[in-house]
């Protein structure tokens, strides 16, 4: 997906994101999304090309993804800063997400950003 400069067509392309990548909408303006990740205002997005399935992305270094909401549950997998995730459901401090490779588990919320 493309994040454009300015809201068309024509203008540059800044960044190309993921599919699922999460961000924040600033503001609209016609067809088009201003948005901004955990980071920055990264630019202009066409909002048909854009889903409100809930997404999250790893911030931290690392992060562990966890069989359970707590950190006394057994370690599945450790992530790496900048994997996205499926958000299923959040339970306090905790997410219940789904990585790349299909394997769900739990990962403390304060080690990611998103919905």
């Amino acid at each position: 997906m493309n994040v454009r400069a300015q809201p068309s067509t024509r203008a540059a392309v800044q960044w190309q994101l993921d599919r699922g990548y999460p961000l924040r909408v600033l503001q609209k303006k016609g067809k088009w999304l201003q948005v901004a990740d955990y980071e920055a205002t990264l630019g202009w997005l066409f909002a048909p090309l854009t889903s409100t399935t809930p997404h999250r992305i790893v911030t931290a270094p690392k992060a562990r993804l966890r069989a359970g909401p707590g950190t006394r549950h057994r370690i599945l997998t450790t992530l790496q800063q900048g994997e996205i995730l499926r958000t299923l459901e959040t339970r306090k401090g905790w997410a219940l997400v789904r990585i790349a490779s299909g394997t769900q588990g739990w990962i403390a919320r304060s080690l990611t950003w998103g919905w």
